[in-house]
């Protein structure tokens, strides 16, 4: 039986790059502890489509987009908590402020990155 010489097709240092910014975007997200495998796997495809959206090709955009992502569920989660029952008003408007900051920071991140890409990543 011949052996198998088609060697894996080497990684570019872009997807070497995009993986390692997935693993480590998925690492900084808030998850539910009594999340389903099902939902934990749902969680990582739709990081990994959004990171794949944003279209980074150099490690800095990597970054920038990690970012973007990371700090849109941070807002999310914020805003998640801002409702939970019986908080404090004084933790309710931290996380409410938390909520806007981290919007600006997301906004001006994605601004950055579009700086940074190409213009035909632009339209």
């Amino acid at each position: 039986m011949p052996s198998n010489t088609n060697p894996a097709p080497p990684i570019t240092p872009i997807l070497a790059i995009l993986t390692t910014m997935l693993r480590t975007t998925l690492n900084a997200l808030p998850v539910n502890p009594d999340a389903t495998a099902e939902e934990t796997a749902a969680l990582r495809q739709m990081v990994e489509y959004a990171l794949t959206e944003l279209e980074p090709n150099t490690p800095i955009q990597a970054m920038l987009a990690s970012r973007i992502i990371s700090a849109d569920f941070a807002v999310m989660e914020c805003f998640r908590r801002s409702m939970l029952p019986d908080l404090p008003h004084n933790h309710v408007a931290r996380y409410q402020a938390n909520v806007v900051r981290l919007s600006r920071l997301a906004d001006a991140t994605r601004r950055e990155l579009r700086m940074l890409q190409p213009a035909a990543h632009l339209s």
